[in-house]
């Protein structure tokens, strides 16, 4: 209850920084991403410290295979969230975001920086990771900046996210050399299916 007071706190001490140059809106989108983007980053330090059985893989391989549980577990998450979102409760065309779509952007959002932060860290950043990246971003942001567009970036997200788990899941067997296994072949059918379908 403590750290909880104490974390409140601090963001009202933010936002009320903040609202001296920008809006209370702006501030709150502002403070919800850079929330999202350290949550982000605490679970990659999780998962780059539990102990599982990948210690034979080369540092490459090794960052690769722990950075993608950390994007299966975005991917598996935000399917559910924009799923829920595009199906069932989405803002019309040409309508303000509401506070749902708003929080999955965020939280979204904060997923993509923290990934192109980390992948550019741990040295596995190439430059199509970066165009994807920083469109990404950039889209997101402006969707939430402008407070429109959430139901097609959300749509959006749910067609690309649809076929993540399966990709990653497809990646990290290969990495764990499982490459000509059925489950590496079930996740490869899985993945391109889905990317064809969507």
């Amino acid at each position: 209850v403590g750290s909880e007071m104490c974390i409140r706190d601090r963001s009202y001490a933010l936002a009320k920084f903040l609202s001296n140059y920008m809006s209370e809106y702006h501030a709150q989108i502002l403070i919800e991403f850079l929330i999202s983007f350290t949550l982000w980053n605490i679970l990659n330090i999780i998962v780059m410290n539990l102990k599982l059985n990948d210690g034979y893989l080369s540092r490459l391989d090794w960052l690769d295979f722990r950075n993608r549980i950390v994007s299966i577990i975005h991917g598996v998450f935000i399917l559910f969230l924009s799923t829920y979102n595009t199906f069932f409760v989405h803002s019309g065309c040409g309508e303000r975001n509401t506070r749902f779509e708003e929080i999955i952007m965020n939280f979204t959002n904060g997923y993509f920086a923290y990934d192109f932060v980390a992948m550019a860290y741990l040295g596995i950043l190439d430059k199509s990771m970066t165009i994807h990246h920083s469109i990404c971003i950039g889209g997101l942001s402006a969707g939430l900046w402008t407070g429109l567009s959430a139901d097609v970036l959300i749509s959006a997200l749910f067609l690309t996210e649809i076929s993540n788990p399966s990709m990653h899941l497809r990646n990290m067997l290969r990495l764990l050399g499982f490459r000509y296994t059925k489950a590496y072949e079930t996740s490869e059918w899985s993945y391109m299916g889905n990317s064809l379908t969507c």
